[in-house]
């Protein structure tokens, strides 16, 4: 008979001595994982204490969504710091001869427009216009202001600039019909002279009248408003269609030769 431990049944059976081998080993086991774990926190504590009180950024950095394309390199960086600065930089002032823009004064009445013409003539020439010349003055300076209207920098008649004045100029931009074809529109701009009083505007006004238009100032002298305004387009003075510009000249001067003879010299310095 066969003894009962080499039986089949009971060889897989750990022996008693096994077990108690086996015991020390795992409480050893679970020592070292307690003291691994207890080190490594005690390690990240000082780590983090010794950042803080260096003032080091400990904030953690925020979580990317996995849609979200990561952030630029660092070498972009002073690219954006430089567009950055380049927003907020003040735009440039306007240079001394860049002009500012035209902005319209108080408007003259159609008795202020005929005195400041009859003390802007005899400041030029020393002696008062003719009547006939006055109201074609009137006509002409009417037309361009809308009857005294629209006037700005003082300028009587919007005598533009030339490369010789040595003034102040603004700058001033309107619509007008072509020439050539009236149902169409086009935008002009142009700069304007300047002046401190409107008396140096009429003064400067008859000034420009006598030396470069002096063919349209003797038209006024003839009582021919009409054709002064054709020889005003014709020598370059305006740019809006002459037939229109020459109508209206027509029915202005009848307008002022019928109040400058009324008046009686009332409204006009003797």
């Amino acid at each position: 008979m066969r003894p009962i431990e080499s039986s089949p049944a009971f060889a897989n059976l750990p022996t008693p001595g096994v077990q108690r081998s086996r015991r020390p080993m795992l409480r050893l086991l679970l020592l070292w994982t307690a003291c691994t774990t207890a080190i490594g926190a005690l390690a990240f504590a000082t780590s983090r204490a010794l950042s803080v009180s260096r003032g080091a950024d400990v904030t953690a950095a925020p979580e990317l969504h996995p849609l979200v394309p990561d952030p630029m390199p660092t070498a972009a960086a002073p690219q954006t710091a430089s567009l950055r600065a380049l927003a907020v930089h003040p735009a440039p002032s306007p240079t001394p001869r860049e002009p500012a823009a035209c902005v319209l004064q108080s408007p003259l009445s159609e008795d202020q427009l005929l005195q400041i013409l009859w003390d802007g003539h005899v400041a030029w020439s020393g002696t008062p216009p003719p009547p006939q010349r006055l109201a074609c003055a009137f006509a002409h300076t009417a037309v361009e202001h809308s009857r005294g209207k629209r006037i700005f920098g003082n300028n009587l008649g919007h005598v533009t600039t030339s490369g010789s004045w040595p003034g102040r100029t603004c700058l001033f931009s309107w619509t007008e019909r072509a020439e050539t074809d009236p149902a169409r529109w086009n935008v002009v701009r142009l700069q304007f002279r300047v002046h401190d009083t409107i008396e140096e505007g009429a003064l400067d006004y008859w000034k420009v009248m006598g030396s470069q238009y002096r063919t349209a100032l003797d038209a006024c002298d003839a009582g021919d408003a009409e054709k002064a305004g054709m020889l005003l387009s014709e020598l370059g003075y305006y740019t809006s269609d002459p037939r229109s510009y020459a109508s209206a000249m027509k029915e202005l001067f009848v307008t002022a030769r019928k109040r400058i003879r009324s008046a009686s010299g009332m409204a006009l310095r003797p």
